[in-house]
């Protein structure tokens, strides 16, 4: 499965939003993906150290318990549909797939130009 970035952003918005001291579940989600999808996007959000608590059943259903600080970090770098939407564009013009790190680096770049911090 490919990874998704705009399902990985919807993701952590999703999970941020969830109320406190309860679990974020992948059969609870309003996201326009299938249980799989969001399931295997929700362990590589784990295995890129971005949600807290993650757990998955034999039935496929998947869980966390919130963003890591790693993961509240990404997506405050992504959470403004401007910024997010001029570095999809300039990865695409590029023919680039970058990885979270380069992106991260990108929508920080991106958004201090856009308030003149940088050139």
């Amino acid at each position: 499965m490919k990874c998704d970035m705009d399902l990985v952003r919807d993701l952590l918005q999703e999970i941020e939003a969830m109320p406190l001291e309860s679990l974020y579940e992948t059969d609870a989600s309003s996201l326009p993906a299938d249980r799989p999808q969001l399931a295997e996007h929700l362990l590589l959000l784990d295995q890129a150290g971005f949600v807290a608590g993650f757990t998955r059943e034999l039935s496929g259903n998947a869980f966390c318990s919130g963003l890591s600080w790693q993961g509240h970090q990404f997506l405050n770098a992504a959470r403004s549909d401007r910024v997010w939407r001029k570095a999809k564009k300039a990865l695409r013009e590029q023919g680039l797939a970058v990885s979270v790190d380069v992106l991260t680096q990108l929508l920080s770049k991106i958004a201090r130009q856009m308030l003149g911090l940088d050139p």
